[in-house]
């Protein structure tokens, strides 16, 4: 887990990827077992065919990332990551694009270790408008996790868990508090509702079960509520209008802020992103 893979700062990955086989496509960026010793940060994937980014196991930590107008997911996280992420920013175009997060163990290994768990804090995503069909972030194959401290917007699905019968999925692992979604914001997703942004696919696990999936929306401080950023023609606003209360890990690694996405005191893709070059991004 403390593997070295060197280091990887202010690169943008623009404009790659290709089909090369069924179920086989290049990702932007593919980190495949890479460990919490490599440095990570201010990297970009702008408009690549599948994935922006995809990590598949090991421990590396990503800070300050964007995906943006990609084919496929902007994360797709798999195969027992463990590693940390803040300030991320997902983009999806209005025509391409599914997940902004998609959140898996093993395919075919329901009961896999290391199961996946990322902890992701200071998340913005921008979805590809709620009346296409895409999805915040799905956690399947008894995939866990923690998503902190971020704000969605404008997409048709929320977050959804999945269960199976026998196998009690991401369902189990948020029974056992290893699945937290807290203190995030929502707008123009699902319909603004609660119980359409939280959703279980595969197998009913029970009345009871989903209820309290509903209930834990607000219980843990998980808000619909417009926080003042938008597109408009193509330009971004990036800045939230509103503060909101923030949960604050007790991990060093990453930084005490109080406030949800992943931007406030400055814009931190200026100098070197193309999302700035081109003026995407309001200041």
């Amino acid at each position: 887990p403390l593997d070295n893979s060197g280091i990887l700062q202010y690169v943008s990955i623009r404009h790659g990827g290709t089909n090369i086989g069924l179920e086989n496509e290049i990702n932007g960026l593919t980190l495949g077992g890479v460990g919490s010793e490599t440095v990570i940060d201010h990297v970009e994937v702008i408009s690549n065919a599948d994935d922006g980014i995809e990590i598949f196991g090991g421990t590396v930590n990503l800070k300050y990332i964007i995906s943006a107008f990609c084919g496929d997911d902007a994360f797709d996280i798999d195969m027992g990551y463990r590693g940390k992420g803040q300030y991320w920013l997902a983009i999806q175009s209005h025509d391409t694009g599914n997940e902004i997060l998609e959140i898996d163990g093993s395919p075919g290994h329901l009961t896999a270790q290391p199961y996946t768990r990322p902890e992701i804090y200071n998340l913005t995503g921008f979805g590809k408008g709620h009346d296409l069909n895409g999805w915040i972030a799905t956690f399947a194959t008894n995939a866990a996790g923690i998503i902190r401290n971020s704000i969605f917007l404008e997409q048709k699905n929320g977050i959804s868990l999945s269960h199976y019968e026998g196998q009690p999925g991401s369902v189990g692992q948020w029974q056992q508090q290893n699945l937290v979604i807290s203190h995030n914001s929502f707008w123009e997703v699902a319909q603004n509702s609660p119980e359409t942004i939280f959703s279980v696919v595969g197998e009913n696990p029970g009345n009871d079960v989903l209820e309290e999936w509903y209930q834990s929306f607000g219980q843990q401080s998980n808000l619909v509520s417009n926080p003042g950023i938008w597109e408009n023609e193509g330009v971004y606003k990036l800045f939230p209008d509103v503060s909101e209360d923030v949960f604050i890990p007790e991990d060093s690694w990453f930084d005490a802020v109080n406030y949800r996405g992943a931007f406030k005191d400055y814009n931190w893709t200026s100098g070197w992103s193309l999302l700035d070059k081109e003026e995407i991004i309001l200041n």
